[in-house]
């Protein structure tokens, strides 16, 4: 057993996580990867490295980039209006949000009402739509900007999960392509991301094909299905799963580009844009912003959990170091576990 093993097996067993792991990458390759314990907490089956885990809000960066792909490819504005796509629908949403823009939504300033904690009859509601994922998208816009802004559009950071689902619908009548897609087309592929998808991973069965996220602490598996994620129309905002070493390939594109290196993905002007924090919040397009003495200048950082999953990405470019974390819990155990996690391999 590696150290790094040793350190992900030993926060594991601290926090009660069916499985855990970690991987250390660079911006030119992955220095470390382990995987420790079960894909079912009432199951033997050990995790593999090429398993997937459920990321969670990690998934907003991917959307943001994608939108970025497609301002590179003239097929969207970062200016563009939510009004201006979608002319037909302006009747049904508040005025307010007419002039809300993609660029606003993507640093959560449209002043649609903060919803980590989001109302749960809106999500039953987002559960029973029909229709192919584009219509279920539009229905699911005019559910949500039906409601009165929780502050005027452009004045405040309110975090906004349907905000992100908001910035796929307009991607998606843009380009006339579902966002799941446009996001295998424009990211997924050009970086070689193969063991990737969308909502819980894996299929129904009695042994396990893939890690099975868990309610409550730790000890309820739930089984791929309708309810092991978040409804789908929610897609843009958080239900990537992807093996550790796909993700980290994405990670190093974000790296890359935090170190003002240049990429063949995007123009060196919308991948800055990708990082920039205009307004001072704290937050960039899909990335949380700090400065960390320990990392010598600034840190980009997101966590995602659909309750059932918990995952943390940290890239510190001075320091040409990335951090990737996961576990198929949702627990407040599971946070701290890869919390925990961090701090040890952050601060050897």
């Amino acid at each position: 057993m590696s150290t790094l093993q040793q350190q992900v097996e030993s926060v594991r067993n601290a926090h009660g996580v069916p499985a855990l792991g970690a991987l250390i990458l660079s911006s030119t390759r992955v220095l470390e990867v382990a995987l420790t314990g079960k894909r079912r907490a009432d199951e033997e089956t050990p995790v593999r490295e090429e398993d997937r885990f459920h990321i969670g809000s990690c998934t907003k960066a991917m959307t943001a980039t994608l939108i970025a792909r497609l301002v590179d490819a003239g097929k969207l504005r970062w200016e563009q209006t939510i009004g201006e796509t979608f002319p037909a629908l302006k009747s049904e949403i508040r005025e307010a949000y007419h002039a809300v823009t993609l660029e606003q939504l993507l640093l959560h300033r449209g002043g649609i009402p903060e919803d980590r904690a989001p109302d749960p009859a809106l999500m039953l509601r987002l559960r029973a739509l029909s229709g192919d994922m584009q219509t279920q998208r539009r229905q699911a816009l005019v559910a949500v900007l039906q409601r009165e802004p929780a502050a005027p559009p452009g004045s405040q950071m309110l975090y906004s999960n349907f905000g992100y689902m908001i910035a796929g619908a307009i991607a998606e009548q843009a380009t006339g392509e579902p966002w799941e897609t446009l996001m295998r087309r424009w990211v997924f592929n050009p970086l070689k991301m193969r063991r990737v998808g969308f909502g819980a991973p894996g299929k129904p069965a009695r042994k396990p094909d893939q890690p099975r996220g868990h309610l409550g602490q730790c000890r309820t598996p739930v089984e791929p299905g309708p309810l092991a994620d978040n409804p789908p129309v929610l897609g843009p905002a958080g239900t990537v799963h992807c093996a550790l070493r796909d993700w980290a390939k994405f990670a190093q594109l974000h790296l890359w580009i935090a170190q003002g290196k240049r990429t063949a993905l995007l123009k060196p002007e919308t991948a800055r844009r990708l990082h920039e924090d205009p307004y001072k919040q704290g937050y960039s397009m899909g990335w949380g912003t700090v400065s960390r003495s320990w990392a010598k200048g600034q840190v980009l950082m997101h966590a995602g959990s659909n309750t059932m999953w918990y995952a943390l990405a940290v890239l510190a470019p001075a320091l040409d170091r990335g951090w990737l974390i996961v576990t198929n819990c949702g627990s407040d155990a599971a946070q701290q576990a890869c919390e925990q996690l961090l701090h040890e391999l952050a601060h050897p």
